[in-house]
Order: C-alpha cells, then structure tokens, then sequence
C-alpha cells in the first residue's frame, strides 16, 4: 500500500512539476521553432530545385513553341496528297510534344507556387515563435 501511495505521489509531482517549469516550456519554444527552421530551409532547397526545374521546362517550351510555329506556317496542301499527309503527321506530332512540354511546365510552375506559399506559412510561424520567445 505505501508503495503505491509512494508511486501515484510520485507520478503526481513529476506530471505537475514538469509542465510548470519555465525552463521547460522555454525550451519546447526552441525546440519548435528548430523544427520551423529545419522545414524552411528544406523548403528553401526544395524550392530552388524547383525553379531550377522550371528553367528548363520553359526553354524546352520555347524551343518547342517555335517548331509548332514553324511547322504549321510552312504547312500547306501541295499538290501531292502523300506528301501533304506526311506533312500533317509531322506537324501533329510537334503539336503533340508541345501540348505535353506546355502540360509539365504547368505541373512545375504549380509546385513552384506551392513551395512558396509554403515557405510563406512556415516563416509567418517562426516569426510568431520568435516573438513569443522575446517576450
């Protein structure tokens, strides 16, 4: 019987001590706004791969762009119906290739939109953290 009155006593003190420490509480604060830092700057890196990605995309979408262009002034129906085919199957697959390249460079500029409304969300934390542990 005293042992269990000893143990719950025990329990008690530590369950109630523990919560009510400042130097505890102050270092949770510290410990989540580590955790902010931590997710700001993967995002960060993250980000930059992205725009980085993006980059590329973009180039290949010009390249691409200006081919369709191209390929669809110069298209004109000759007298020859086979060689007026072929070059309506040409023309379609550029087309192709650049709705695909249009469709990724959206897919990535919509990550990229992502990330930054992320890293918005995250700084706004650990600056409210930041503050809270001045005060």
């Amino acid at each position: 019987m005293k042992k269990i009155y000893f143990i719950t006593m025990m329990g008690l003190l530590m369950a109630c001590g523990g919560a009510k420490d400042p130097q505890m509480v102050a270092l949770k604060r510290e410990k989540e706004s580590l955790k902010l830092q931590t997710k700001l700057n993967s995002l960060q890196i993250s980000l930059q791969k992205e725009k980085i990605e993006l980059e590329k995309a973009q180039q290949n979408v010009n390249s691409l762009n200006i081919k369709a262009d191209n390929r669809t002034n110069s298209f004109s129906a000759s007298n020859d119906a086979q060689h007026t085919a072929k070059d309506a199957q040409r023309t379609a697959k550029i087309l192709e290739q650049t709705r695909k390249a249009n469709n990724q460079l959206y897919k990535v500029q919509q990550k990229v939109d992502k990330l930054e409304r992320e890293i918005s969300n995250v700084q706004s934390k650990l600056t409210a953290y930041q503050t809270e542990e001045k005060q």
